[in-house]
Parts: structure tokens; C-alpha cells; sequence
């Protein structure tokens, strides 16, 4: 748990202080399904957007999702740290949709191999009130795990809402 909060402190955190005007904040959660030997589940998870254009974002973000396997090894905790690039096709409209794309580590329970190097792709849209914004999201996670065998694939849909400039107030 100290690895995980370290690697949030330094891939979130840290170079926000240099991006202040440009960054947006992201609290999300929705349902999860897993590959079919996996229970259904929930996720919760918060994210960083860093733009780089007016376009186009580097975007960090970590979620967590909780599940039983229907047969061994069980319980399967699964936190994936993701690295994508977020391509917003209407930087200044009220209505934003966007597509992302990039690479995760995926840190699970003991009972499965760890950490393990994923792909993800999803597609959104955010809808803009002020400082703020709502948006719902559309994640799939590729990702295998070699100790047991098995496709871990969550097609995630998430609910959040997020902070414009958000640390503007940092300066």
C-alpha cells in the first residue's frame, strides 16, 4: 500500500505545481465487468489531466475495482495506473467527447501475478458547467495474468466530475 501511495504522490502530484493553469482534476466511479470467470464489480478512481494543446492531454489516472473469481484463486483486487493520451475534439465547447488511449501497470492481489503491463483505450464526453465539468466514460483494460492463466479484461463505465484549472489556486 505505501508502493501504491508513492506512485500516486509522484505520478499525480508532483508536476502539477508546473502545470497548474492547464491541469483538470477527476473523481469517477461506475460499474466494472470482468471477463467472464469474474463476478461483476464497481470501480472508484481519481485522475489528472495535464494538456499539452488545446486538444490534447496527458492524462494519469488510478482506479480501483474489488471482485471475486467464480473458481481459484478467489478474491482478485486490481488497481490500474494508467498513462494515456486524451485527444478532446471540441477543446471550447460546452460539450466535449474524446477518445484515449495508452498503457497501464496494474497492481493485483497476491494471488495473481503482479504487476502486470496493460493496454487501455476509452471514449467519453464531458459536459461543461463553469469550473466544472461532469462526464461519463466508456474504459476497456486489455491484460493478462501468467501465474493463473487468465484474461483479466474490465469494460468499465465511469460517472465523474471534475475540476477545470483546478490548481490555479496553488499559484
Amino acid at each position: 500500500m505505501k508502493k501504491l501511495l508513492f506512485l500516486i504522490l509522484v505520478f499525480f502530484f508532483i508536476p502539477i505545481n508546473s502545470q497548474a493553469i492547464d491541469t483538470n482534476i477527476n473523481f469517477f466511479t461506475g460499474p466494472a465487468h470482468l471477463a467472464n470467470k469474474f463476478d461483476d464489480s464497481w470501480t472508484l478512481g481519481v485522475g489528472v489531466d495535464f494538456m499539452l494543446t488545446d486538444s490534447m492531454a496527458l492524462s494519469l489516472k488510478a482506479n480501483y475495482i474489488e471482485t471475486n473469481r467464480t473458481i481459484s484463486p478467489g478474491l482478485l483486487r486490481l488497481v490500474p495506473i494508467e498513462a494515456d493520451l486524451k485527444y478532446i475534439f471540441n477543446p471550447y465547447g460546452q460539450v466535449c467527447p474524446y477518445l484515449a488511449g495508452g498503457i497501464n501497470v496494474n497492481i493485483l492481489s497476491s494471488t495473481y501475478s503482479t504487476p502486470t503491463i496493460g493496454v487501455n483505450l476509452r471514449g467519453g464526453a464531458a459536459y461543461k458547467i463553469d469550473r466544472y465539468n461532469i462526464f461519463v466514460e466508456a474504459e476497456k483494460i486489455l491484460m493478462h495474468d501468467n501465474k493463473n492463466d487468465t484474461d483479466i479484461t474490465p469494460f468499465i463505465i465511469n460517472f465523474g466530475v471534475g475540476i477545470l484549472g483546478a490548481f490555479n489556486l496553488l499559484n
